[in-house]
């Protein structure tokens, strides 16, 4: 088992992950599970799609979407 710190980085605490852990850069997820602090790459799963949609700006798709219709298929 590998040791680390915790310490403050402005306002807010931090922990030093040594590299050998091999975490990615950007967003992971934290979450207390009885006495453990877990951190976990970041899976995208289908809840996350209102947030997604939610970050689109106003002026996406201004004019709507005008897709072709579906095309006809035989022998299915």
């Amino acid at each position: 088992m590998t040791k680390t710190k915790v310490f403050r980085s402005g306002n807010s605490r931090a922990v030093r992950i040594p590299r050998s852990i091999g975490l990615p850069l950007g967003e992971v997820e934290i979450f207390e599970r009885g006495e453990e602090v877990v951190i976990r790459r970041r899976r995208d799963t289908l809840a996350d799609i209102p947030d997604l949609l939610a970050s689109f700006p106003e002026d996406f798709l201004p004019d709507g979407c005008s897709d072709t219709p579906p095309q006809r298929r035989r022998g299915l």
